[in-house]
């Protein structure tokens, strides 16, 4: 009677510590289940695994940036490989950003992978490539950096003519400086005032204050139309994304333009207008009394 209560005492026993130790393993895969749900580069290994797109961009994004982990490119270029053989265009843009900030070994390997995004129709793709090869006077992140050897006036004129297709302002905008200055193709003053003017009207600033610019200091064929010049510099005055020099920029060319209107009101019709840097001659035989009177300050 006894030995039979102490098999049943240890069998108890036995399944006792068989449940315990279950319920210790159900804790562990618990535990690493949570993990992997709550820590996001566990849950995108997983679906990237699967063959998820979205989860190898986010991934390649983290060891491309060091989000949540260690800079790696290897790791990066590792997720993004498959996406690279078919060209896709967020891969080849986070590869080209990622190499043109890594230094001079790697920028033709960049701008190579920038421009099938750009042939893409990847907008941001080809801010970038303008960038690059607008050189010393980029007015973006990559302005004055080892990239301004990259210049490339030819580059910089077949990239900007996306403008005509994407119809997007700031590419818009590098067209219609390169028909001004005659950088990889020729002037041509009613390009100029097409592209530059839609720009402008799409409120990038630096379109808005080259667009006073020609209309004041007549840069152009189309002459002098210190209205419309008036017009533009005010628009950048009040263009919540100019930066505070551009808005400077604006108030300035505004308070000329009003000086040059008070001079020609009181000179008959002459007015000599200092401008920022040089000093021009500015003849105007004859002010329409209807553009005086459209004028703010008389």
């Amino acid at each position: 009677m006894e030995d039979r209560n102490s098999r049943n005492m240890g069998s108890l026993r036995g399944l006792i510590c068989q449940i315990i130790y279950s319920l210790f393993l159900l804790g562990i895969i618990g535990n690493y289940w949570v993990l992997a749900q709550t820590n996001p580069l566990g849950k995108w290994r997983s679906e990237a695994n699967s063959g998820s797109v979205e989860a190898r961009l986010k991934l390649a994004e983290c060891f491309a940036l060091g989000l949540d982990c260690a800079e790696n490119q290897d790791s990066m270029l590792y997720y993004l490989k498959p996406l690279l053989e078919i060209k896709n265009p967020d891969a080849c843009f986070l590869v080209g950003n990622t190499y043109l900030r890594s230094g001079t070994k790697t920028i033709s390997d960049g701008l190579r992978y920038l421009e099938i995004a750009a042939e893409k129709g990847m907008i941001q793709a080809v801010i970038v490539l303008l960038e690059v090869y607008a050189g010393k006077d980029a007015k973006g992140p990559f302005a004055n950096s080892a990239l301004a050897a990259k210049k490339n006036d030819s580059n910089l004129f077949r990239i900007a003519s996306k403008a005509s297709e994407l119809k997007e302002p700031i590419s818009a905008f590098y067209l219609g400086m390169c028909y001004l200055e005659g950088r990889g193709t020729q002037p041509n003053d009613s390009l100029v005032l097409h592209w530059l003017s839609y720009s402008a009207t799409w409120g990038y600033c630096p379109a808005q204050l080259v667009m006073g610019d020609i209309w004041f200091r007549a840069k152009t064929g189309k002459g002098y139309d210190l209205t419309q010049a008036l017009d533009y510099y005010s628009a950048a005055k009040e263009n919540s994304k100019c930066s505070i020099e551009q808005k400077g920029s604006g108030i300035e060319g505004e308070a000329w333009v009003e000086r040059c209107f008070r001079m020609l009101w009181n000179s008959t019709w002459e007015a000599t207008c200092l401008l920022w840097d040089h000093r021009i001659e500015l003849i105007v035989p004859e002010v329409k009394e209807k553009d005086y009177q459209k004028n703010r300050f008389p």
